[in-house]
């Protein structure tokens, strides 16, 4: 699976599937982690497409962050719909993750 990525300067807009779930999340989490290990360390997760993730797919997001925490990076999440705001407040990856519904104010800050 290819991620559809765009980049600001030494940050990446990584745009999410609209599913993310056991059937996707390991070639996504692949994917992420290339990203981070060729040197992306400034990294926002568009989740404005999703419409729908399982626990498969909440651990593509843990295990970016935690690849982000071992370069000293920074990862937040953008525009989450709200039934996926729902599953990140009950699993509280809202306290782990930074959540912004603006993409400018977001790059403000992964830049900073």
């Amino acid at each position: 699976m290819t991620l559809q990525t765009t980049q600001y300067d030494n940050i990446h807009i990584v745009q999410l599937p609209e599913k993310l779930t056991m059937a996707n999340a390991a070639e996504t989490k692949e994917s992420l982690i290339t990203l981070i290990q060729e040197g992306s360390t400034r990294v926002i997760l568009d989740l404005s497409q999703m419409s729908f993730a399982d626990s498969s797919g909440l651990s593509v997001l843990v295990a970016a962050y935690k690849a982000l925490e071992e370069k000293s990076g920074k990862a937040v999440l953008l525009s989450p719909r709200p039934n996926v705001l729902a599953l990140l407040e009950l699993t509280r990856m809202h306290e782990i993750f930074e959540l912004f519904t603006d993409q400018s104010a977001a790059l403000k800050h992964v830049a900073a």
